[in-house]
């Protein structure tokens, strides 16, 4: 007696598995390349953001700049203006991330933090300068502009929570809003900038003239230490 094998109603489900695989694989390699492509796109604007100090760039520039064709360009983002709004918030979530971590108030001096909110913003603003100065010089774009508000606003309130505990001490010789006031104006990059790159002081030397100031001018002669 001739056993006839049973047809299969299945098919060769070996062969199966491996175009299910391949095709995974292209697809994934396709999602892949296509974020590849949009992350070109994005750094390139963000470079002539940056180099310009301007929004007002145009497609083809940027095709150009990512090694892409316009057609190429147009498939990931439908217009400049969506296309700019990507790299803008990569920018603002950049500037964002530009600000050191915080003094702990609660188990160190009040003229020790102080000390320390002075010399880690100088010494940010040394390390990151070409890329600040860049970010302060784009007024086209609302949500940079945005950030940097915040960005001020948290110095300010980093400064008042140091100052706010010298104060509860009688440390301060001068009213508390006037201490957070001229600290503001003697921390930000404008002053850095002044001190550093524009009159070639060293940086060491500049953290510490202006810390010394600004100890003689708001802390108390016994709190100076």
């Amino acid at each position: 007696m001739i056993n006839v094998p049973e047809p299969s109603w299945h098919g060769d489900t070996t062969s199966d598995t491996r175009s299910t695989v391949a095709r995974a694989y292209s697809m994934d390699r396709r999602a892949v390349q296509r974020e590849q492509t949009r992350s070109r796109l994005i750094g390139a604007v963000h470079a002539l953001i940056i180099e310009r100090r301007s929004t007002a760039v145009q497609m083809a520039e940027i095709a150009e700049r990512a090694e892409v064709s316009i057609r190429t360009a147009y498939n990931h983002f439908a217009s400049t203006g969506e296309l700019l709004g990507a790299a803008m918030a990569t920018i603002t979530e950049e500037f964002a991330q530009l600000q050191p971590d915080a003094v702990d108030t609660s188990d160190t001096p009040p003229r020790e933090a102080f000390r320390r909110l002075i010399r880690d913003w100088y010494n940010l603003f040394a390390v990151d300068a070409d890329k600040l100065d860049a970010m302060l010089a784009i007024h086209d774009s609302e949500e940079l502009g945005a950030s940097l508000i915040e960005a001020r606003n948290l110095r300010i309130d980093r400064i008042t929570a140091i100052l706010d505990r010298a104060d509860e001490q009688g440390l301060l010789r001068v009213p508390l809003r006037d201490a957070v006031a001229l600290t503001y104006c003697a921390t930000g990059f404008a002053s850095w900038s002044a001190l550093v790159p524009q009159f070639g002081l060293d940086q060491d030397h500049a953290i510490d003239l202006m810390m010394e100031s600004l100890l003689r001018t708001l802390f108390s002669d016994d709190a100076r230490g």
